[in-house]
């Protein structure tokens, strides 16, 4: 398919581009008091210097969304944050990259020179007041023995509190996880867990259009269509489920064999056939 064929998909309806596209996006961040909530509780834990904090829950429900929208808050306030999300760290890479995300250059790659380097920038940057934060994404695909490591870093303390923050993101199976015994100590040093839930019906109708106006800018008339009708869902299964088409009287939907929906225009439109699957 060409790049011209793809967006007439889109520009037809009026939209700049796909306002339901599987990866997460900044601009598409749309908040629910629940999404509120943990964001300010999550503030405060760092603010706190609570030292281990854990965010889950189930893919697509906005985990990366939130923790992107985390970070952008603490850039703005001036704290220094490494944002790590690749899996199958092992010890050494774990450590290089949060020296690598947080700007701190050590000459070894030791593990115990890494950590007195760490030591020695943590307390500088605490007596400035900064609350460094270290966040690992889909931490439920890091290493048990990788995660455990972290406890080195937890141990670094000051009469204020922990000196680094770490927040651990991850599906359900994350806390799962961190029920096993050999990670029973740092299990024993979250303090602060928190679920994301996903969203209601009418958070989801509100999701819905909340991305097609950050797209249209205003309303178009525009008609929604659910293939099904579910009491509750993750954003991400919205955006690789719904169809829409701006008038019904001239727009027909149909599906062909494939599955893929087809949107024919009849009547005062031109007469234009083109598949809709929203991935």
């Amino acid at each position: 398919m060409t790049t011209a064929a793809y967006e007439l998909r889109f520009s037809f309806f009026g939209l700049r581009r796909n306002p339901f596209n599987v990866s997460p996006d900044r601009s598409f961040f749309f908040s629910t008091p629940a999404h509120e909530s943990l964001l300010a509780e999550m503030l405060f834990a760092i603010q706190a210097r609570q030292g281990l904090m854990l965010l889950t829950g189930e893919s697509g429900s906005g985990k990366t969304t939130l923790v992107q929208q985390l970070l952008d808050t603490l850039s703005h306030q001036g704290v220094s944050t490494a944002y790590i999300f690749y899996s199958s760290l092992g010890v050494e890479d774990l450590f290089q990259f949060v020296l690598e995300g947080l700007g701190v250059t050590c000459k070894s790659n030791r593990k115990g020179d890494v950590i007195r380097v760490l030591h020695r920038w943590l307390l500088q940057r605490t007596m400035v007041g900064d609350t460094p934060v270290i966040i690992i994404d889909e931490a439920q695909t890091v290493p048990a023995g990788t995660l455990d490591e972290l406890r080195l870093l937890l141990n670094l303390e000051s009469p204020d509190g922990k000196l680094v923050q770490i927040v651990l993101a991850g599906q359900p199976g994350l806390d799962e996880k961190l029920r096993r015994t050999e990670l029973l100590q740092l299990r024993q040093r979250v303090m602060f867990r928190c679920r994301l839930p996903v969203l209601s019906p009418r958070e989801t109708s509100a999701y819905i259009q909340s991305r097609l106006a950050t797209l249209v800018g205003r309303s178009r008339g525009s008609f929604l269509r659910k293939r099904s009708r579910p009491s509750t869902a993750t954003p991400k299964a919205f955006r690789g489920s719904l169809i829409f088409w701006e008038n019904t009287r001239s727009l027909k939907p149909m599906r062909n064999r494939s599955g893929v929906f087809l949107l024919r225009t009849f009547s005062t439109l031109p007469r234009i056939s083109i598949s809709l699957k929203i991935r």
